[in-house]
Parts: structure tokens; sequence; C-alpha cells
């Protein structure tokens, strides 16, 4: 099995890896990664299959990784600006899925929730349904939030009704697109494990 994600070094390492130089291709392949990492396996997911043979079976992995282009509270956008930053100074416009840039930006292209149902490879995500990070970062940051409103909300998910309420419609509207599947009551590895080998469901 192998586990990398860095798509410049899936690119120089495989080259010269096993696949084309000893014609020993893996049976399995799994990217994994979390957060940054995991933003990266969705990217890069069918980038990642198409250096094996069809005979390799790839599967992506991404855990907490899908960061969310958010209006924040302010009705502004804060991963937006960053991100958009990220793709201009790293120049990544022209590797983003073309079957976004075609109809959307580079930088709304570097969200997740833009390109998840156009990667054909099987894509797990792990994320938690309310991320106190995102929260914090992406949907009430300080500068949206001089009162201090939201402080108690995003560090220690101790939220009022109407809070709840506005993360509970941003949950529905990013977190479960038409092609997910609801979560069952089992424990994550289980989870995974199931979905990885494709057990049948008991």
């Amino acid at each position: 099995m192998v586990r990398l994600i860095s798509l410049k070094i899936t690119s120089a390492g495989i080259d010269v890896w096993l696949c084309k130089t000893l014609f020993l291709c893996p049976l399995k392949a799994l990217p994994n990664e979390c957060s940054s990492g995991g933003l990266s396996a969705i990217l890069r997911c069918d980038d990642f299959s198409s250096l094996f043979p069809p005979t390799t079976k790839v599967k992506c992995m991404s855990d907490a990784g899908f960061f969310l282009d958010a209006v924040y509270i302010s009705g502004a956008r804060s991963l937006r600006r960053m991100y958009f930053g990220v793709v201009n100074t790293q120049g990544l416009q022209n590797t983003l899925p073309r079957t976004c840039t075609s109809h959307l930006d580079a930088t709304s292209c570097f969200f997740p929730q833009n390109i998840i149902n156009q990667v054909k490879s099987p894509l797990f995500i792990l994320n938690s349904a309310f991320d106190s990070w995102q929260i914090e970062s992406s949907i009430a940051p300080p500068s949206a939030d001089p009162s201090g409103s939201w402080h108690n909300c995003s560090s220690s998910f101790k939220c009022n009704a109407s809070q709840m309420q506005f993360l509970e419609a941003e949950r529905k509207d990013t977190w479960f697109p038409g092609n997910s599947q609801p979560g069952e009551d089992k424990g994550i590895a289980v989870a995974v494990g199931d979905w990885y080998f494709e057990r049948a469901k008991k």
C-alpha cells in the first residue's frame, strides 16, 4: 500500500519507482492526509490515481481537509481572501481541475465543496460536523465579531439557539452534497475500513 500525498513527491518518486522501473505496481494505494494535506488529498486524488495502471485500485481519504468557502457573520469571506493569496502566490491556476476552472475562478476551485462532485476516484471525507477552527476562522473571526458574542461558541462550542441555527444551515449547505452518504452509528476506524475494503453491510 502506498501512502503519499504531495503531487511533486508522487510524480518524482513513482516515476523511478516500482511501476515504471521494476513493473511492480501495488494492488492498492491510499493517499491519506490531515488538514492542509487532507485538502491536497481531495485536489490531487485523480492526479494520483492517473500515475498507476488500471490494475491498481486507488482510493483517497481526507481528514479535516474540507475547508469551507463560508460567509461569516458579517457577510464577508475570510478564507477566500487567504486562498486567493495562496493560489496566486504559488501559481496554482493551471494545476487545479479543469472541470472546475472551466466555469469557476481558480480560488473557488481551491475549495473542496466546488470540486468533490467532479472527483472520479473513490473519496472518503472525514470531518467534524462542527469544526471549531473553521467556526473561529471562516465563520466568526474576531474581525467580524468585535463584541465577542461568538467567542464561547467558537472556542468551547457553547452556542446559543440563533448561533446553532446559523451553523446548522451552513453545515447542511456544504457538508452534504447530493452524492454523499449519511454517517452510521459506528466507529471511525470501522467506517473507514468498511469503505476501503468494500465490506458489505450487515
